[in-house]
């Protein structure tokens, strides 16, 4: 798994299009197990860039903008 944001609370994570880069690289390689990766919308132009450089495309991609912590309910 690889985690494209700029943080993922102890997962591998990069925001480097060269790192995703060779992440879909060593997935096709293993066409055996699933790659997964997931990322932020901020993130999607580096995986987008990656896909790009190794002339590559994804049959799905889901990106969430993940927050660590709820905001405070209001007052009622």
């Amino acid at each position: 798994m690889l985690a494209v944001c700029s943080d993922a609370d102890g997962a591998p994570f990069t925001t480097s299009p060269e790192e995703v880069e060779r992440f879909l690289a060593a997935a096709a390689a293993e066409r055996d197990a699933p790659a997964l990766m997931v990322g932020t919308y901020t993130s999607h132009a580096r995986v987008a860039e990656a896909l790009a450089r190794r002339g590559a495309r994804l049959d799905l991609l889901v990106c969430d903008e993940a927050h660590p912590r709820p905001s405070p309910s209001p007052a009622p």
